[in-house]
């Protein structure tokens, strides 16, 4: 079933509408189905997003997340989350700055890296912070399921 999903992804691109011309299609065939930017400093086609951006930003919403769960005044919880916010934005920033990132590489990964560690760890641990977990429920009608996240401090999904 794994290979009967990949294939029909591989196809779909195929049969949506592109340029006239038979180079322009396959160009905007393989501008649809891959990113390849090349990186400010030519080094090779590999800037977008950014892989320690990506990285820094999931592991400061993990150890948030954590430390959320750890006993401690609000002044220190607020240090050590203004620190690791910090680190993050200094990673993403020396990639720019270096040359080896645009600055929406950096952006883009980091949201991707703050999405990825909010979503797996809401949805594979309890935390006991009253946010709903992964959701599946039948709907009324029958044949048909549902897929509810709730994000953000006490959410509750419908």
């Amino acid at each position: 079933m794994r290979g009967a999903s990949v294939g029909v992804d591989i196809a779909t691109p195929l049969l949506t509408p592109s340029g006239d011309s038979d180079g322009a299609w396959l160009e905007d065939k393989a501008k649809g189905y891959l990113v390849n930017r090349e990186r400010p400093n030519c080094a090779n086609d590999h800037s977008f997003p950014s892989g320690h951006s990506a990285a820094s930003s999931v592991y400061t919403r993990l150890t948030t997340l954590n430390l959320g769960q750890i006993p401690m005044n609000g002044g220190t919880r607020e240090a050590l989350d203004v620190g690791l916010h910090a680190l993050s934005f200094a990673t993403a920033w020396s990639r720019a700055v270096g040359g080896w990132h645009y600055p929406s590489d950096t952006l883009a990964a980091m949201a991707i890296g703050n999405f990825v560690g909010e979503f797996f760890t809401g949805s594979f641990m309890d935390l006991g912070n009253g946010r709903t977990r992964i959701a599946i429920a039948p709907l009324p009608a029958g044949g048909e399921v549902t897929f509810a996240l709730a994000f953000g401090s006490g959410g509750k999904s419908r």
